[in-house]
């Protein structure tokens, strides 16, 4: 059995996200899988079913079937990904 556990900030900061496990296997996860994570568990990232929304865009509708579409997207739009990452940062009381 795995317990993951999120280094949220640290994760960010570094570009990379280390999740542990009761076997003390470690897992690596990107920057970008982790911040959709975290922007759909604050509602920043819209998810219904396999389908995901990007609520934090407001000039245009995106929406994605699956977290790896969406996880490409932000790779692929660097722009995109410092706006969902102000938008966690400004949900939780960072300052930009």
């Amino acid at each position: 059995m795995c317990h993951v556990v999120h280094s949220v900030w640290l994760g960010m900061y570094y570009g990379m996200v280390v999740c542990g496990s009761m076997s003390g296997l470690c897992i690596v996860t990107g920057k970008h899988t982790e911040l959709v994570m975290i922007a759909t568990d604050m509602g920043l990232i819209n998810k219904g079913g396999a389908w995901y929304t990007l609520d934090f865009v407001t000039d245009e509708e995106l929406k994605f079937q699956g977290a790896e579409k969406v996880r490409q997207y932000l790779v692929d739009n660097p722009n995109r990904y410092e706006e969902l990452y102000t938008a966690v940062k400004s949900t939780v009381g960072i300052k930009a």
